[in-house]
């Protein structure tokens, strides 16, 4: 999924952007330069009815759309869930708090930090945010 920030002084160009990287012309593009099966999947339908995608990702295309249709966004697993929905929560918070935790389990990852230090300062992220709401 794209979004855009609604706060964005450059929301038109943003906007240009996603409909180009969206739209079929990108994906004719990355097929005619990079073949077909590096079309990024899941973007569009169409994707899955084009004859050269499918000769190129058959092993793969049938897979991932039937994932994709099938997937239930209120119960997105396998494990029964607390809530319902998948991992976005709608707090202004929220953009801010994912991209503070992906630095730190990037630190993590790039042996920085260790994987219980990433994950105890995440915590006290996520918790910080939530005090605001109790």
């Amino acid at each position: 999924a794209w979004g855009l920030q609604k706060a964005s002084r450059k929301a038109d160009d943003a906007w240009k952007f996603v409909s180009w990287a969206s739209g079929k012309e990108y994906e004719e593009l990355v097929g005619a330069t990079s073949g077909w099966s590096n079309v990024p999947a899941g973007k569009r339908a169409s994707t899955y009815a084009n004859p050269d995608y499918r000769a190129e990702a058959g092993a793969f295309a049938d897979v991932t759309e039937r994932a994709i249709s099938e997937a239930d966004p209120k119960n997105p697993g396998i494990q029964p869930r607390p809530t319902a929905g998948i991992q976005f929560v709608g707090v202004p918070e929220f953009t801010d708090l994912g991209t503070r935790v992906a630095q730190e389990i990037s630190a993590a990852i790039a042996g920085r930090q260790s994987v219980d230090a990433a994950l105890a300062a995440s915590q006290k992220l996520a918790e910080k945010v939530a005090e605001e709401y109790r």
